[in-house]
């Protein structure tokens, strides 16, 4: 290579020893008939703690020797990148916690609807700030009917749609991918069909085992029947969840007999001032209103999750 005589040569080497890269000291051409040697093959890897073994094997398959380099990772390594991987979320049970030890009064006195608002978005943004936790991630579960051959397609569809992306006015690019993209979505729905069915003939004369590939496969987790009270009953423990549906069945059954003497129903006469009249309703109306919310959907542009409202109606009133 020449490294004495080549200025430029020695720049380059300098170059890579200033990002922390090992030059390679042997030749990795050699040229007989014109007795030179060179050293033109390089291996790049970014890594920090991995320790690297280079090495050249001097065959004569082409007119240049192959290179061989061992990576090794320490189990140690391992773990500290796997453990480093955190994120934040709200914890349901310092929400809770927090909106019981709440004190609601200052914002019933209010008087004025847009200042009572202020304030119960307030109290959110708190609770919300001291309720976040940091949790590692869970690596994911495997996907047991998926194949190489999908992981292939998979990562090649993905090359197109980069492709694409990059020149997104080419036609034929764009109807290369989509192309692909439907043969790749042909290929997954014909392995996850195959599966499932070699699944339900397994246990199709286990209907507990079918439930659960049934579960599987629509992506539902089974709750236990504790839990569902919980959610779908006001109050606290079980044993006043019991009390409340005996009594409201007992109250149904004795309603359940038309006794009413009015025979039209006319609005009640209001004089109003404002630009609007808000007919009174009762606390029942609202936790009825609530319980009817939908627990699984993300929060509004006022940043409260609707299940913090729902599974907290009874301690917010």
């Amino acid at each position: 290579m020449r490294m004495m005589k080549n200025a430029q040569a020695m720049l380059y080497l300098d170059m890579l020893s200033s990002y922390g890269f090992e030059n390679i000291k042997d030749y990795t051409r050699v040229d007989v008939k014109r007795k030179s040697a060179t050293c033109i093959d390089h291996i790049f890897i970014k890594s920090k703690d991995a320790k690297l073994h280079s090495a050249i094997i001097e065959t004569n398959i082409s007119d240049h020797y192959s290179l061989l380099l061992g990576v090794f990772f320490g189990e140690r390594d391992r773990v500290s990148k796997s453990t480093n991987r955190l994120s934040l979320s709200l914890s349901d049970k310092k929400v809770a916690d927090q909106l019981r030890e709440v004190n609601w009064n200052e914002e019933l006195e209010c008087t004025n609807v847009s200042t009572m608002y202020e304030k119960i978005l307030s109290t959110f943004g708190c609770i919300y700030e001291n309720a976040l936790v940091k949790h590692t991630k869970k690596p994911r579960k495997p996907i047991d009917w998926l194949t190489s051959e999908i992981i292939h397609l998979c990562k090649k569809r993905d090359s197109l749609y980069n492709k694409w992306k990059s020149n997104p006015y080419d036609r034929n690019i764009e109807m290369q991918y989509k192309k692909f993209r439907n043969h790749v979505n042909k290929t997954i729905n014909k392995r996850k069909n195959e599966y499932y069915r070699e699944k339900f003939a397994a246990c199709r004369y286990d209907i507990r085992k079918t439930w659960q590939v049934i579960n599987e496969l629509i992506g539902r987790k089974p709750i236990s029947t504790d839990e569902m009270l919980s959610r779908n009953f006001i109050g606290g423990d079980f044993k006043s969840i019991c009390d409340t549906f005996i009594i409201t069945f007992d109250n149904g059954i004795k309603q359940a007999v038309h006794n009413c003497d009015i025979k039209t129903l006319i609005a009640p006469e209001c004089s109003i001032s404002n630009s609007i009249y808000l007919d009174e309703v009762s606390e029942e109306e609202v936790l009825n209103t609530i319980q009817k919310l939908d627990g699984k959907k993300g929060p509004g542009i006022d940043g409260i999750r609707p299940k913090d409202i729902k599974n907290n109606a009874i301690l917010m009133s």
